[in-house]
């Protein structure tokens, strides 16, 4: 045990027992050299004898009590020493206990610490497999909502390309009875002009032969009137001549009279051909017809190169592209000379064959 150890009184208690036993050598040594205990004895024999009785008495006295007061020393010495080995064993126990207690706390402590890591562990790690269990049931939850999305997309996307497909289908039977009914009306629109020009033709030749009668009937009037006049100066000659003239105007009245007949018929027939060319105008409708052909064979090409672009443009085809292009504007320059064509007058028939040639 250190001096820092010992009981707070321990030093002073020491130095109380070093005090006396120093008193003590002190007496002990006056005792023996004191002066009057040393004195030279008398001549009496008795007061010698008594005298150094009286020291030894007082001697033995002296150590007894010396003695004594050792033993009384080294009992309060083994008593301090008791006291203080009682203090400090006291000290020390109950430091002891209080190191035992702390010990005790501190590993309750460090107990329950550890207890509440471990339970903080075992949570930690219920949560953690929790977490690790809801993100597998999402991550699973995903996965099917990727695959069901894929699915839905796959079915839409098929669903699309078959509606194009069909589409597409129905586009071309429609481009093909376009085409078709307009090759139908192409040649039903060539069998009418041909029909109409066979009638202009038929007209023309009725027109010279109605021109040519009324010529000669015209040449034969102005003969009769020549006549006519010959006769008239013929009269004046002689009443015979005017008998005869007379005979002659009788007979040639009939003659006359077809004539001009001839003549009315021929400008009525005349009338007639004038208005049948004002009620049907061949020329002027067959023109138009075939600016209508033009324009609806056009737009009916115009659509099928816009749906071949579109599948063009899908398949990713730019040489397809660059060849609807290059035929899209041969079209359209076709289509623009046959409109000058026909309004430089060609004959019906020559502006239908250069469209169709254009169209094959």
């Amino acid at each position: 045990m250190t001096i820092g150890q010992l009981p707070a009184n321990a030093l002073a208690e020491i130095r109380t027992i070093r005090n006396q036993s120093g008193d003590f050598v002190t007496e002990s040594s006056g005792v023996r050299t004191s002066p009057q205990e040393a004195q030279p004895v008398t001549d009496h024999s008795n007061q010698q004898g008594l005298r150094e009785e009286t020291l030894q008495q007082r001697l033995e006295r002296l150590r007894e009590q010396q003695a004594l007061r050792q033993e009384e020393r080294a009992q309060a010495q083994q008593q301090a020493r008791e006291q203080l080995q009682e203090r400090i064993d006291e000290q020390v126990s109950n430091r002891e206990e209080r190191q035992q207690e702390r010990a005790e706390r501190t590993d309750s402590r460090v107990e329950n610490r550890r207890e509440r890591v471990q339970e903080q562990i075992e949570q930690r790690e219920t949560r953690q497999a929790e977490r690790t269990e809801n993100i597998e049931e999402q991550e699973r939850a995903r996965e099917a909502r990727v695959r069901e999305e894929i699915e839905q997309r796959e079915d839409r996307q098929e669903e699309r390309v078959e509606r194009r497909e069909e589409e597409e289908q129905r586009r071309e039977t429609r481009i093909r009875e376009e085409i078709e009914a307009r090759e139908q009306r192409q040649r039903e629109l060539a069998e009418e002009i041909r029909e109409r020009e066979e009638l202009q033709q038929r007209q023309r030749e009725a027109d010279l032969e109605q021109q040519e009668l009324y010529a000669e009937r015209r040449a034969e009037a102005e003969q009769q009137e020549q006549i006519n006049e010959e006769a008239d100066a013929r009269a004046e000659a002689g009443a015979d001549v005017v008998s005869q003239n007379a005979d002659t105007l009788a007979t040639q009245t009939s003659p006359t009279l077809q004539q001009q007949q001839a003549l009315a018929e021929a400008e009525q027939e005349e009338a007639r051909l004038a208005a049948l060319r004002a009620e049907n105008p061949v020329e002027v409708d067959t023109t138009e017809e075939l600016i209508e052909v033009l324009r609806e064979e056009a737009e009916v090409l115009q659509n099928l190169i816009d749906a071949q672009n579109a599948l063009a443009e899908e398949n990713g085809a730019e040489d397809w592209n660059s060849e609807l292009r290059t035929v899209q504007d041969e079209l359209q320059q076709e289509v623009a000379r046959d409109a000058r064509r026909l309004q430089n007058g060609q004959p019906a028939s020559a502006r239908l064959g250069n469209f169709i040639d254009a169209i094959s």
